[in-house]
């Protein structure tokens, strides 16, 4: 073998070598993310998908997981309803004629004889909310018969706004809308979906028919 032919072959070898090293290190990682445990509840939802994503909530809704359903709202999502919270918006939170018996009866406190949670730790303040929605039948959307997903259609939604860093960047974000069907409601529903920068999905809305898309999470009709 010449000189030439030998060192083409060396450079050849390297290269496959280099490429069976590689993926066989990717199939490692690979294996290793399989087997290793969900750290965390939120880690163990499935939200691979938008509508897994919205099986995996319509799930612990039914379930009456509320807190763990509250994780899956997207960041922005939550943020708005933890407002409704401090400004008594109820009206955004539970049917209006259950809102001042709401009012009166909201359980803040401070320690263990008082509540169980602190009401900082907002996903359990929205789990006592929506316990005390489903025991007056005063879900703003019920979601605890049948909901039958029918298809997906992508949107997009407007970009937020970060008074902080002053750039009023207006270029829309992408996000799917999961249709489906809910029992106890005429029309279809719309779970608009946006995605995580981990690749995973999240619920900004849930919007009824001709509802209200400036509400998050749920966007019912306006009584206004």
């Amino acid at each position: 073998m010449s000189d030439l032919k030998r060192q083409r072959w060396i450079a050849g070898s390297t290269v496959v070598l280099l490429f069976v090293l590689l993926f066989g290190h990717i199939a490692a990682t690979q294996l290793r993310a399989q087997d290793t445990p969900p750290r965390t509840q939120y880690e163990s939802f499935d939200l691979s998908t938008p509508e897994a994503a919205v099986r995996t909530f319509v799930d612990l809704f039914q379930r009456r997981d509320y807190a763990g359903a509250f994780l899956i709202f997207a960041p922005q999502t939550q943020s708005a309803w933890r407002r409704g919270i401090s400004m008594f918006d109820f009206d955004a939170l539970i049917q209006p004629d259950a809102g001042d018996e709401l009012f009166d009866n909201i359980a803040i406190g401070f320690n263990h004889t008082q509540v169980e949670h602190s009401v900082d730790v907002t996903n359990y303040l929205f789990d006592s909310i929506m316990l005390f929605a489903e025991e007056r039948d005063a879900f703003l959307i019920d979601l605890r018969g049948d909901v039958e997903i029918l298809r997906q259609e992508d949107t997009t939604i407007e970009a937020y706004d970060d008074p902080e860093d002053g750039d009023d960047d207006e270029t829309p974000l992408p996000a799917v809308d999961v249709i489906a069907s809910v029992e106890g409601i005429q029309g279809e529903v719309s779970f608009r979906m946006v995605p995580t920068p981990s690749g995973r999905w999240q619920i900004l809305q849930v919007i009824v028919p001709g509802g209200d898309e400036e509400v998050m999470p749920w966007s019912v009709v306006s009584e206004s």
